[in-house]
């Protein structure tokens, strides 16, 4: 309803069309697979690539419309993967494109999309990398049961250089001073 009536008074928003496809396209997930719910998740979906294409919400409302209503998962992570390309910095393009790796059976592609998101894009230290993927492989194991899936390419986080402690001359000098 809300975003409803942010297109009502703002038909320009195009963020509000993105998320009202969403809602619209859940609809017809979850609630009831209608013509109607279909037409108006397809018809906020055309309108946001109108008004607001480089937008993460946009290829999120097109990606999942794609997937779930048209049933074509891989035009639809296509989408969630160019709509990456365009943003990469968003954390919920990242997780839908897991969620649609997962729905086809590529479960171990998303673990690693997400783990390189973190070195590449978030630039997260390396510590920070391991613990994520010792998170997972927690997950897997402990609570899952499961072995841990097969991971391909995965770029490491980097582990900053340590630059030495600088000294003064007269610092230096003391040091070699003493070595005898």
């Amino acid at each position: 309803r809300q975003f409803t009536t942010a297109t009502t008074l703002d038909p320009a928003f195009g963020d509000a069309w993105a998320q009202l496809s969403r809602l619209w396209t859940l609809s017809y997930l979850l609630i009831r697979p209608t013509a109607e719910a279909a037409s108006q998740a397809r018809d906020a979906a055309t309108r946001a690539q109108q008004l607001a294409p480089g937008s993460p919400h946009t290829a999120i409302a097109r990606g999942v419309y794609a997937m779930v209503v048209e049933e074509e998962s891989e035009r639809g992570l296509e989408i969630l993967r160019a709509g990456r390309r365009h943003s990469p910095n968003s954390v919920d393009l990242v997780i839908f494109e897991g969620l649609g790796l997962r729905e086809v059976g590529r479960g171990d592609e998303a673990i690693t999309a997400f783990l390189n998101h973190l070195a590449v894009e978030d630039r997260v230290s390396a510590s920070t990398q391991n613990q994520a993927l010792n998170a997972i492989v927690f997950l897997y194991r402990r609570v899952l049961g499961r072995d841990v899936p097969q991971l391909g390419e995965l770029v490491r986080a980097r582990k900053p250089r340590r630059l030495p402690v600088a000294r003064k001359p007269s610092e230096a000098r003391s040091v070699l001073s003493r070595r005898d």
